[in-house]
């Protein structure tokens, strides 16, 4: 899609957030959604376009997913490599 335009290219610094359906059940190699962790964020390349997303697992409480997701955007936003060092 944003190959052919029918999405627009990413602005530099977007984060976009992905709340996953239910039926969709989040893996991270051997992690497991809810057991390893309750959120995560990461890049793609598309288009000649890096996208930054984060990615937060089905949850039943949607003032939880809120939370879950906020506070995964702000991690990304502050750490976007995901690197320990300063």
């Amino acid at each position: 899609m944003l190959k052919e335009g029918s999405l627009p290219r990413p602005e530099a610094g977007a984060i976009y957030v992905v709340f996953l359906d239910p039926g969709l059940h989040s893996t991270l190699g051997a992690l497991v959604a809810d057991k390893h962790y309750v959120a995560y964020h990461a890049f793609l390349n598309a288009s000649g376009a890096r996208i930054h997303y984060v990615v937060v697992p089905f949850q039943t409480d949607s003032q939880g997913a809120y939370q879950i997701a906020l506070r995964a955007l702000v991690v990304a936003a502050l750490n976007p490599t995901g690197s320990f060092a300063n």
